[in-house]
């Protein structure tokens, strides 16, 4: 079982509305410190000064990020070692809803060259334990062809099968660190109230009710202390976190009266 207490973590996309709770979760499980990456830097410093009365001082370090820029993210990657000493986990939730490039760019090509920046490179050399874990965010739209928003599905189904593909022994022996995938469904964020009505009485008319964020942050703790390498974890419904399993899982079970 995997430890989250002492050790340091990235978090992209740390101060949308899943990112703050991801970066909570870790501090309230006794993480050592979070690194918070997000080009956002408008409450960075609010954000900041409310998790350090919560958990005390000199647990953050916020770095102002553009994923897409891949020596950006190599210099922030450099910056959280030389404060925090170690990294351990690489959390990659930066994501978007809107301008079909930006959409690839964001949500899938930067979410590969991040985890492979921290699984060839910086996990293997720095993390503290035996092992360096990657989570990678996808969405319960990479796991079943949704027909709404088709360009952010193919995006998220991308970032399913390179989880899979990078989180498997052959990989995982050379370098000790575990890829896993945790895929939310409808939450309560920004980027869920910019999208078009028809997709949220899409999200009404389906199972999916809509949920709050903190349920995605204590998701992202169950899948560290219980995943496997390679597995694929569903946050929906404010239900507990459930691995998702390809033999058994039909479509039925994560879409219904859909046509």
């Amino acid at each position: 079982m995997f430890d989250v207490e002492g050790t340091v973590s990235i978090v992209t996309g740390a101060l949308g509305g899943i990112g703050r709770e991801l970066v909570r979760s870790l501090l309230s499980n006794k993480a050592k410190g979070v690194a918070l990456l997000d080009l956002n830097d408008a409450q960075a410093a609010e954000f900041q000064a409310s998790l350090e009365k919560e958990f005390g001082a000199n647990k953050t370090l916020f770095l102002k990020v553009d994923v897409t820029d891949l020596e950006n993210v190599k210099g922030a990657f450099k910056k959280c070692v030389d404060h925090f000493g170690n990294l351990d986990i690489v959390v990659n939730n930066a994501g978007i809803i809107g301008n079909i490039e930006m959409v690839i760019k964001i949500n899938l090509l930067a979410l590969i060259q991040i985890s492979n920046l921290a699984f060839f490179d910086y996990l293997p050399k720095y993390r503290k334990g035996n092992e360096g874990v990657i989570i990678n965010i996808g969405s319960v739209g990479g796991l079943y062809p949704f027909h709404i928003l088709p360009d952010y599905c193919a995006s998220k189904h991308g970032v399913v099968a390179y989880t899979q593909a990078l989180g498997s022994n052959v990989h995982y022996q050379n370098t000790q660190v575990k890829v896993m995938g945790l895929c939310p469904g409808g939450t309560d964020t920004e980027i869920f109230k910019g999208v078009p009505e028809y997709y949220q009485q899409f999200m009404k008319d389906t199972d999916h009710a809509i949920q709050q964020t903190e349920i995605v942050g204590d998701a992202l703790i169950k899948v560290l202390k219980e995943g496997s390498n390679g597995s694929i974890w569903i946050s929906k419904n404010s239900e507990p976190a459930f691995e998702f399993d390809y033999k058994s899982e039909t479509l039925p079970i994560l879409l219904k009266h859909v046509s």
